[in-house]
């Protein structure tokens, strides 16, 4: 394998250290100096994940919902997540927009990144207007923390970025599936027949993430086919799109914004997963990239080998804007009514009014759960009468 990033050796020693705090067995470093020094290491590396961290707002709390209803991340598994930030500074903040994206977990989707906070006063805390929608393959590990950034901008200060970490809840049970995609995956092959670029990108182990793009990895040379794919984000502020490649066979995935030039790909280089399907644990490596307001992008699908081709794989992109989502209305014994909506759009609040010609409409407080991809809520409609809509704050 290429050069692997200094992120990633430390990636690498924490998860040594927590597989062994976890199973109690140490002693599989014949040398206690080994252990100090780990856990130096990792003592360092949160210190400084932390020490870079200096804004006006922090995370106070988080609650995970929708799922199964158990309110933990699992594998295969589709879950809202809602973010208590507190407002450390002295004075009041306003226009608060925020972005979430995650850092270095295999098998997590961020597959509705964006949301708004109402103004905060001194000392005072607020949650997202519009709930974060976190997805997971069946491929990330259940024991594992997942980490996520949050970035955050007001009318006051800049943008700047607060870490966050849900700790391993020790619940693996699968989920329902994960989260749907407005946007169909598309299924490919790279033949001898396709395109040829004249080297390809390094698979450096670091992952693009929209909180802190990825310096472009280098190159290997070597000639290898490739497909392309042109997509625009038509909405009128910058997305931060998820790409996910999955395969059984040996490909990997690079975003670029505008056009992709097959004889300088450092040319518009936006972001890759740096690392391909046939490597490491598992098929599925998603990464995310930033992509301005109505730009084009395209992304790229290559073999790693010359000639070696892939029969079958398939690329997955969330994070663009999504059309409004119907509102299914089903009817249950005992005057209680389903109503649904695909959980390939997330961000949304069900509301209800007693007149469609009300200015009043009140947020139904039943959870919402995932089922056969949709968010199913039952709620009960004795008089009297109630009606329903979908809105995104």
């Amino acid at each position: 394998m290429e050069d692997i990033g200094l992120a990633y050796v430390v990636l690498v020693f924490a998860r040594i250290i927590q597989v062994n705090l976890n199973r109690k067995n140490f002693m599989r470093f014949a040398n206690p100096s080994y252990r100090i020094r780990l856990l130096w290491l990792l003592i360092c590396t949160v210190g400084l994940a932390r020490a870079i961290y200096a804004g006006p707002l922090d995370v106070a709390g988080w609650l995970v919902t929708g799922g199964n209803g158990d309110h933990v991340i699992n594998p295969n598994d589709c879950n809202d997540l809602s973010i208590v930030i507190t407002n450390n500074s002295e004075q009041a903040l306003t226009g608060i927009s925020a972005v979430l994206s995650f850092y270095t977990v295999l098998g997590v989707e961020i597959t509705q990144p964006y949301s708004t906070y109402p103004d905060i006063p001194p000392n005072g805390l607020a949650t997202n207007s519009a709930p974060f929608q976190v997805s997971t393959l069946p491929s990330y590990i259940c024991r594992d923390p997942v980490y996520l950034q949050l970035r955050l901008a007001s009318a006051n200060f800049e943008s700047f970025i607060v870490p966050l970490t849900i700790p391993p809840s020790g619940n693996c049970t699968p989920g329902n599936g994960p989260c749907g995609f407005c946007l169909p995956p598309i299924n490919g092959s790279v033949t001898a027949d396709d395109s040829v670029m004249t080297s390809r990108l390094s698979r450096n182990v670091v992952i693009s993430r929209c909180a802190a793009p990825k310096a472009f990895p280098g190159v290997v040379t070597g000639s290898v086919h490739y497909d392309v794919y042109a997509f625009t984000n038509m909405s009128p502020v910058d997305a931060c799109v998820t790409i996910c490649a999955s395969a059984l066979c040996d490909v990997e995935a690079s975003a670029y914004l505008g056009d992709f030039d097959p004889l300088n790909i450092t040319n518009n280089y936006l972001g890759d997963s740096g690392i391909s399907t046939g490597e490491g644990v598992g098929t599925n490596f998603p990464f995310s990239c930033s992509v301005p307001a109505n730009a084009r992008f395209t992304v790229v699908v290559n073999e790693i080998d010359s000639n070696t081709g892939c029969t079958n794989y398939t690329l997955a992109l969330s994070g663009l804007p999504c059309a409004s989502p119907p509102l299914t209305l089903g009817i249950l014994p005992n005057s209680n009514t389903r109503l649904s909506w695909p959980d390939s759009v997330g961000g949304y609040v069900l509301e209800s009014s007693p007149s469609i010609q009300s200015a009043t409409w009140t947020i139904v407080t039943n959870e919402p759960l995932i089922d056969g991809g949709s968010y199913k809520v039952t709620n009960d409609t004795s008089a009297p009468s109630k009606f329903y809509r979908l809105r995104k704050p």
